[in-house]
């Protein structure tokens, strides 16, 4: 994926026919954003990419317990990792 400043972003869409953007296919940053991100060694993105991989992992464990208190802790897991394969059979955008 690749990724572009907002600013760049408005810069390119001037004087151009409107059309709808496919959110799948481009992520739009701010421009903020671009600037730490560009700061950061590999090693930094790495492990703010898993930071953030456990954070949503948490999150999701936490909503599947909330939204069925009466499952065990091996149903929840089994559902974590339903969930993850459907992720697998999605198409690449």
């Amino acid at each position: 994926m690749q990724i572009i400043p907002a600013s760049l972003f408005r810069q390119r869409l001037k004087g151009l026919p409107v059309k709808p953007i496919d959110w799948r296919r481009i992520e739009i940053l701010d421009d903020r954003m671009v600037e730490i991100i560009r700061k950061m060694t590999p090693q930094e993105r790495v492990q703010k990419g898993m930071e953030l991989s456990q954070f949503m992992r948490d999150r999701v464990l936490c909503h599947l317990h909330t939204e069925n208190p009466q499952w065990t802790e091996e149903q929840v897991q089994e559902e974590w990792r339903r969930r993850l394969q459907l992720c697998s059979t999605l198409p690449n955008f």
